[in-house]
């Protein structure tokens, strides 16, 4: 069940590059001036964090509200590429195998002595009830929901629009889209 729900979530456009830290932790200080919001908006859309972050729909992954508070542009964007580096508690899933060798990856919503019901991730998000003579294995799962490769769909100047887009909580007036003018854009006296 977890590939089958892996394999739903699909950034909306073709591979760009296999982005990694040392990449774009460089140039993370052009995340707060001179941003185009559009693009990070549509790069939000275009790499799939819609399809699971609260503030847009869903509630499988944290909500990003207040996210450029709590993480630095390095912390943010080591979260995006390396998503199962730090899982926070509210969000680590449980990983169960059956004695009939099926892989069910979600979070328990309920447990007795003899049964567990767990939720598996959106887009499937199914209820299934589990009695516990049926578990041969159960763990937390050391994989994030998020996978990873997210950012791969964006071309450098989109990733940093992106994480000035979260820092900016999604407002367009946030200083990271105000535009500094050229010479040649300069009043003259």
């Amino acid at each position: 069940l977890f590939r089958e729900w892996i394999g739903q979530l699909q950034p909306t456009r073709s591979f760009v590059r296999e982005w990694e830290m040392n990449d774009l932790a460089p140039l993370l200080e052009k995340v707060y001036a001179d941003r185009t919001f559009e693009s990070g908006r549509t790069a939000y859309e275009d790499a799939g964090c819609n399809q699971c972050h609260r503030s847009e729909r869903g509630g499988t992954g944290p909500d990003l509200k207040g996210v450029g508070t709590r993480l630095d542009p390095h912390q943010l964007l080591e979260s995006i590429i390396l998503p199962s580096k730090v899982i926070g508690p509210d969000y680590a899933q449980t990983q169960i195998e059956t004695v009939e060798g099926d892989l069910i990856v979600g979070r328990v919503e309920r447990e007795n002595d003899r049964s567990l019901l767990i939720i598996t991730p959106p887009p499937l998000q199914e209820t299934i009830e589990l009695d516990k003579n049926d578990i041969e294995h159960r763990r937390q799962s050391t994989l994030s929901n998020m996978p990873t490769g997210m950012l791969n769909v964006l071309e450098q100047k989109e990733v940093l629009d992106l994480l000035a887009y979260l820092i900016a909580d999604g407002d367009a007036n946030h200083p990271a889209f105000a535009r500094s003018q050229s010479p040649a854009e300069q009043p003259r006296n």
